[in-house]
């Protein structure tokens, strides 16, 4: 059998266009720029047809080649292109049914905009103004439910803007499969709500405040917490784990004020987890390392890079890395090369640079999206290591040659040795033993508190450079923001610091270097920045997993 799709060719508003047969009319005018108003439909979810709103005039040519307009106009989000199919959305008869749907919806619909979580994307805003017919004949008494109901850890119901599109409840019977959500009585007291004893309290419960087209659900964490207005927004990659969803992160005054997801049908679709969700809020409340500190002393950047570069320097070809798999692939190929350096390799050449990456595993893979490994860049740092002697080794290794004296430095970049599972005797055997610690790290940490050189980074979302999912997909990151404090980017640090052990100059930008990344390393497929996109792509050979 063929593997092709079945093309059709359609009219709507004047226009031929051609369309996947399976595709429904809705979905093919939103792909050529026609707006059409709806709020059940969602590309990922079933397809009820119950709100209405997105009702067209369809007409279809008999066998005579006359068209044929249906008596009835149809909803669009549930009908199937077919051959020779012209479609109205224009229609003073379809404009009307549209106006009078809108009309019904705003009936027993609360008047709290000003006090809405959703203005600025509340569709039913945006309809009123463009397919409502912007007066009302109601006078009667609106109906009146529960406007703060607590369904989950996460999530609250206004039921009073609920317009019963059922997206919600769709997406936990479809998506997550746990069908907390339901719809209870009927008519004009019909209402969502969770079953009794079992609140929303699923691992992507925050995926329905998103779908929600109206204000009926919010996330208590960003509940009145700022309008939409005036946050900004940058597109990125979620660090959470090794799925590398695509985010955006909306942000104020240098802070993380929410998280969604981005669209991405290869990574995530529209969905991200709670975890992800509320990543910002987790960093935000760990301590920062705000200054560079030397011997535990408070020191200026020059004096740091000064006692770092000395540090590294003395341990000449003992000196090795722990890369924590947050590290970029350029951070991680700067740290390598510094690494090389030291060891007296020819600049360009794949030499000693022996570097542990930790793994951090949490339970299992949900089966989701949610990976057991809470790292973004676990496969494009081991990438780097593939063909570089010895290589990537355990952590426990590398102490353990520390402690023999077999290693006078180590380079810690975005890693708590402890978190990532080190024996604390193994780490104070160890630096008893002379070991010396350069630590760079956005947070404080045992690690920090032992090191005798700590140089404060950058963390997401401070942070441009590339990484690599578990599927071998490489895709970029975009800082939304500087860092704070006296903390610098690991790009900027770590070139900092090999020029001053004498490498070679760095490439000017992390995009830059990616280019010569991806020329050097074969796993890597000749990756360029300018391939990525905003969705990023795979890779032509995708890196081998870490053991």
């Amino acid at each position: 059998m063929s593997d092709e799709k079945k093309t059709v060719t359609l009219t709507i508003d004047g226009r031929a266009v051609e369309a996947d047969a399976s595709a429904s009319v809705l979905s093919v005018a939103l792909e050529h720029g026609v707006q059409v108003p709806y709020f059940c439909y969602h590309p990922y979810l079933s397809v009820p047809g119950n709100c209405r709103q997105c009702q067209v005039k369809v007409g279809m040519p008999d066998k005579e080649g006359v068209l044929r307009w249906m008596p009835k106009l149809q909803v669009s989000c549930n009908t199937r292109v077919a051959q020779g199919m012209v479609v109205d959305t224009r229609d003073a008869e379809v404009k009307q049914a549209q106006a009078a749907n809108m009309e019904f919806l705003l009936i027993n619909h609360p008047l709290d905009c000003p006090i809405c979580d959703q203005v600025g994307e509340c569709w039913l805003q945006e309809h009123a103004f463009t397919a409502g017919p912007g007066v009302t004949r109601f006078r009667e008494n609106k109906e009146h439910f529960d406007k703060r109901v607590d369904v989950g850890p996460h999530v609250l119901l206004d039921k009073e803007r609920c317009i019963q599109c059922t997206r919600c409840i769709r997406f936990c019977d479809e998506v997550t499969g746990t069908s907390e959500l339901a719809l209870f009585s009927r008519s004009d007291r019909m209402e969502v709500d969770i079953f009794p004893g079992r609140p929303l309290d699923n691992p992507y419960s925050g995926n329905v405040v998103d779908i929600c087209p109206v204000g009926a659900l919010t996330l208590k964490e960003f509940r009145f917490k700022s309008r939409l207005w005036f946050l900004q927004t940058t597109s990125t990659v979620c660090p959470g784990c090794a799925r590398g969803c695509s985010i955006k992160v909306w942000h104020r005054d240098r802070s993380v004020a929410r998280i969604t997801p981005r669209h991405n049908p290869e990574v995530n679709k529209t969905w991200i987890c709670d975890h992800g969700r509320l990543l910002g809020d987790a960093l935000a409340a760990r301590e920062r390392v705000r200054e560079p500190r030397v011997d535990g002393k408070v020191a200026d950047w020059e004096a740091a890079l000064a006692a770092a570069a000395e540090v590294l320097r003395g341990a000449g070809g003992r000196a090795a890395a722990v890369l924590g798999a947050w590290s970029t692939l350029e951070e991680g190929e700067l740290a390598l090369r510094l690494l090389e350096n030291l060891a007296g390799v020819e600049a360009g050449a794949r030499g000693q640079a022996a570097a542990a990456v930790p793994r951090h595993d949490q339970g299992e893979d949900d089966g989701l999206l949610l990976r057991a490994d809470r790292t973004p860049n676990q496969r494009g740092l081991a990438a780097l290591l593939a063909n570089r002697r010895p290589g990537q080794v355990e952590l426990s290794s590398l102490l353990a040659q520390a402690a023999r004296k077999e290693i006078g430095a180590l380079l810690v970049v975005g890693e708590d040795l402890l978190a990532a599972g080190a024996d604390a005797g193994l780490v104070d055997r160890a630096l008893a033993a002379g070991t010396r610690l350069v630590v760079l790290a956005a947070h404080e940490s045992p690690t920090t508190h032992k090191a005798a050189v700590v140089l404060p980074a950058a963390v997401f979302p401070e942070v441009d450079g590339t990484v690599v999912s578990f599927q071998g997909r490489a895709q970029r990151m975009n800082a939304a923001y500087p860092p704070p404090f006296l903390a610098r980017t690991g790009f900027r640090i770590l070139s900092d610091l090999a020029g001053r052990l004498g490498a070679a100059p760095a490439a000017a930008r992390p995009r830059d270097l990616l280019e010569e990344i991806g020329r050097a390393v074969p796993a890597l497929g000749g990756l360029r920045f300018e391939d990525l996109g905003d969705l990023g792509r795979p890779l032509p050979a995708a890196p081998a997993a870490p053991a």
